[in-house]
């Protein structure tokens, strides 16, 4: 029942609004720009090729052309890529630490 306490809460953010630094997300992504940027540098040269870190399509068919299994054969090919997977794959091939430390999936 957490849910149903959180409904005031809530209620009182959408009246309100949530607050917005423009000045604190610049300064956000002008350290985390670069960082992006060489850990997808990273993965194209463990791969071979470009790869957008943050599509789990991109990431399932990388793993798949590793040879890294995420679990899961059945599912839909993105299907089976999250931390958890990568965290178990990640001491087989050093692609899915990129991933772990770099873009959350979505």
């Amino acid at each position: 029942m957490q849910e149903t306490n959180m409904i005031p809460i809530l209620a009182r953010m959408e009246i309100v609004g949530v607050g917005f630094d423009p000045s604190q997300f610049n300064e956000w992504i002008a350290v985390l720009e670069p960082l992006v940027a060489a850990l997808s540098v990273e993965a194209t040269q463990l791969l071979g090729r470009s790869i957008n870190l943050s599509s789990t399509q991109d990431v399932a068919v990388a793993l798949r052309e590793l040879g890294l299994r995420t679990g899961l054969h059945h599912a839909p090919l993105a299907a089976g890529v999250d931390d958890f997977v990568l965290s178990q794959l990640e001491h087989k091939h050093p692609f899915p630490r990129t991933c772990l430390v770099g873009i959350p999936l979505t």
